[in-house]
Order: C-alpha cells, then structure tokens, then sequence
C-alpha cells in the first residue's frame, strides 16, 4: 500500500463516508499537477483509499479534490474564519467578488458587515442562516503582510510582488513551510507597470533610459526628448507603494538613482488616471489595471526593441515591466473554505474574476508572425545577430503559417528548470490539447537562448528546453493526448525578445515559445 503525501488541497473533513464498491473518482491536488484516477474502495478518518495503476493509495482528504458522481458527502466546518491580508490593489474589486463566488459556489449569501477603506469583513451565510464562516480583509503594505502571516494573524497573503529570500527563509525557520513551494505560492494572475500621459502627448514612445531620467528629474521637459516644449509633471500614485518600489528595484536601483523631489504622490489610482488623461504635460506611474483613460507609452530598450503594455505582451512576459500576482499560504492547517478560494482563484470563474477587477488572466490569446514584425527585423538587421541568420530563417519557415499562443516558459541562465507558474501553464496547455476543436492542431514548443555562449551549444540548449515543456506537458496529460501532436524545435539565440546586453533583457530572451499550426 502507498501513502501519498505530495498532493495537496481540499475536501471538508468527514469521519466516514460509505461508497460504494469499486467508484470511479479522480483525486486532484490544489495546484493541479498531480492528478490520480482509480476506484474508490473507501473512505474512513478522512483518508481515501482508491485502486489505481500506481497500486492501492491512500490520500489525505485535505490535501485533494475528488471528483467524479462516487464521491463522498462531507461535511463542511462551520463558523470558519478567513483572515487575509492584502495591498489595496486588491481589496476594492477582485477580494470582494472573489467572496462573492466562494459563497456561491458554496451554497452560501455574503453578508457585508463592515466596509471600509482598509478593511472588510463579513459573514457566510447558509441556509437557513447557518454560519459557514466569516472573512475578514485588511489593506496593508507586503511587508506587513507578510507579517501577518508569519505571526498566525492571517491564513492568506494577496501581493503584488513575490515572497522575497529573506522572506523565504524567515517562514522555513519558523516551520511554517517554503513559500516558493506550489502548495504555499499560487500565481492567479498578471500585470503590468505603465508610465501614462495624455493622449495629446505626440511622444508615442521612450527609452528604459529616458524613464529613468525623468522620473529620477533628470529630464525636465518633453522637448529633450523630442516632444513639445512643455515641463515634465511626475506623478506617482498615493495608493501604489508597492508599484512604486517595484519601478525603484527594476529601474531606478539599476541607475544608483531615487524619484526626483518633485513627484507628486497625493491623488489615487482612478485620480490620476483621469488627470493625467486632460494634462499633456503630465507623466504618471500606474498599473495597467488602472489605466482606463490615459494612454500607456510603449518602452523602447537600448538596442531598438519596442515593447507595449498589451494583454499578449504581459501574458508573454515580453513586456519588461510585467508583474505576476501571488497569493501565499502556510503550511498550518487552513480552513476547507480557503481552500476552496484558492481553487475558485484558478479556475475559469476565477479568472473571468481577475478580468473583471482589471488584471490580465492566466488565459492565453494568439497572435499571427505579423504582430512580431519589428522583433523580426530587428533580428535580421541586428550586427550582433549575424551568427544567427541560418537560425532566424529556419525558425520563420516553421511559423510562417502559424498562430503563437501568449504562454511562454522561461529559464534561468544555463538551465531548463521551470518554475511554478510554468507547471501551472504545462496543465493549462494539456487542457487546450484535449479540446475537440483542437484536433488536428500540432503545437510547436520553440526554443530560444539568450546570446551568450556558442551559438551550436545554443541550439542545443534550447531544443532541451522545448523537450523539456514538452515532457511536462504529456505528463500532465497522463495519457490523454497524443505524443505526436507536440513537435519541439530550436533555435539558439535567434529571434530575440529584448536586448542581450544585461541579464533582465537575457532572461526574457531564455524562453520556449508555443506556436499553434
């Protein structure tokens, strides 16, 4: 007999259960990449025991999903408390909807009691009135957040950025788990970090360079850089301090630079989008969640490439200033009902959430060769692509007729490791595969290096790269797709998505693209 302890998630707890003999069930972990079919033999001291090709499991209930028409009835907990600690980006839209679905996924009504600014709190409600459990939310900087969860205030962490090292270690000393890993770490969606102006503004777009010296006051009117003769106005965002020190770690620390003194800070997101929307000397800093009336400029890197704060760029992560948002959980014993948040979070509900509120899904979108024009032409002109022609044009014969999918992996330097998002995505591309209207459709994994090293070792490298998204694609599949519709290819350092000149721009350029034809 195997005990299996790798899977995670959910199931409310039951004492035991009755089934009937030899049911089919599927048994799922939370973050999707274990998933175990077989018949349910039973089901006692919240264990299940099924018979699978892996031999005779037994699984903790709360740490999986069950499905299928065999599963057992459990009991739900009552008067069940979520604390979550979160920073404004959050608490206005995507939290109090997030809510919303939980209830009624859960049977349940969502009875407001309190909500402010900073702050929510309500109750779950059954029929009945019965009190499956109350929430309650707090607005708080990702420090303090973080806090939070390590001092047991708070079951969940929502954050815009990602736990850091420091952070990592200070939750594994404690006991309370790696937050890296996928069962504490959940990647619900992304966005981006735009600098605005007005739509009257005729500069469509500015250098990484050019940012930085305007918001640090070192460009001072827009003539300097090819605009009106009109002085820069700097806003920041009263409710962004952690875009703020996002745009501080990958721009300003970059340059030994900080904001200039001038930057004003005392309007919100939705203020300052709509002024700088009527003011064409202004400039701002906003998500591209809050942007609904200005008009994003598009980033131009040092060596040409242009990049735009769209949907497909930030799915991609071509976008430089792409964000990911997490939410973060212990390793202490957490409620069924946040367990079940968490994979609403995922799920398409989840995600059609997530749009809502302004943030980009985990879905994906395609685009024709056409869209990566530019991209090409700087490829084939570039001096130091040179050594990768043969390379660029094998690579455009293959997609020429092609559609690419917005899901892109992406390596450390010199690896083919991927990381949790990754996973994430091998289960959301398995899934696409098994759709009826997708067959006949071959997927090409396309491998691609950044430029330092050989170019022949290049190649190498990214075909191992593509082999291995491939790898993780049918082994989410378990046998459900066919092998040969996946064809994985690759080409060196050809096609670069941003500049080889430093390791932000390399990273982007360590990538596995995924072509539909």
């Amino acid at each position: 007999m195997v005990t299996l302890n790798r899977c995670f998630w959910v199931a409310q707890a039951g004492l035991l259960a009755a089934v009937p003999a030899m049911a089919e069930v599927t048994l799922e972990s939370m973050d999707r990449t274990i998933r175990v079919s077989g018949e349910l033999i039973k089901f006692e001291n919240d264990q299940y025991t099924i018979a699978s090709g892996l031999g005779q499991l037994v699984i903790d209930s709360d740490k999986v999903t069950c499905s299928g028409e065999d599963c057992p009835e459990l009991a739900d907990e009552l008067n069940q408390l979520i604390r979550i600690a979160s920073t404004p980006a959050f608490t206005s839209e995507l939290l109090p909807e997030l809510m919303e679905e939980l209830a009624t996924q859960s049977d349940a009504s969502l009875q407001l009691v309190v909500q402010q600014t900073t702050s929510q709190s309500g109750l779950i409600l059954g029929e009945g009135g019965l009190l499956y459990g109350n929430f309650q939310i707090h607005s708080s900087d990702t420090s303090s957040a973080f806090d939070k969860l390590y001092n047991g205030e708070v079951e969940i962490v929502f954050s815009e950025r990602r736990a850091t090292n420091t952070e990592v270690e200070r939750f594994i000393d404690a006991g309370l788990g790696n937050l890296n890993d996928p069962e504490n770490e959940t990647i619900f969606g992304q966005d981006a970090l735009a600098a605005v102006v007005s739509p009257e503004n005729p500069v469509k777009s500015i250098s990484v360079a050019q940012t930085e010296a305007i918001f640090s006051g070192q460009i001072r009117n827009w003539n300097e850089i090819g605009g009106s003769d009109l002085p820069i106005q700097l806003y920041v965002p009263s409710d962004g301090g952690e875009l703020s020190d996002y745009f501080t770690r990958a721009i300003l620390d970059q340059n030994f630079s900080s904001f200039a003194p001038n930057v004003d800070r005392t309007l919100n997101s939705d203020e300052l989008d709509a002024l700088v929307a009527n003011q064409p000397g202004a400039i701002a800093l906003l998500s591209t969640a809050d942007n609904k009336l200005a008009r994003p400029v598009r980033l131009a890197s040092a060596c040409g490439i242009i990049s735009e704060p769209d949907t497909f760029a930030i799915r991609s992560e071509d976008y430089p200033l792409s964000r990911r948002l997490y939410a973060y959980t212990t390793n202490r014993v957490s409620p069924s009902l946040l367990r079940r948040m968490i994979t609403i979070m995922q799920s398409a509900k989840g995600q059609s959430i997530v749009t809502n509120a302004g943030f980009v899904s985990l879905d994906s979108e395609t685009a024709t060769l056409d869209a990566f024009g530019q991209q090409l032409a700087y490829s084939l002109a570039a001096p130091e692509q040179g050594g990768e022609l043969y390379n660029m044009q094998q690579f455009t014969r293959e997609v020429l007729n092609s559609e690419r999918l917005s899901t892109t992996f992406r390596f450390s330097s010199g690896s083919s490791q991927i990381d949790n998002k990754a996973r994430a995505d091998a289960i959301r591309l398995s899934e696409l595969l098994e759709r009826p209207e997708y067959e006949g459709i071959e997927m090409l994994l396309i491998g691609f290096t950044d430029s330092i090293g050989k170019s022949e070792l290049n190649t190498v490298l990214s075909r191992r790269r593509a082999a291995q998204i491939r790898d993780e694609i049918l082994a989410a599949s378990a046998g459900r797709i066919d092998p040969n519709a996946i064809t994985t290819l690759g080409f060196g350092a050809a096609s670069p998505a941003a500049c080889n000149n430093d390791e932000d721009g390399r990273q982007i350029n360590r990538r596995v693209e995924i072509w539909l034809r």
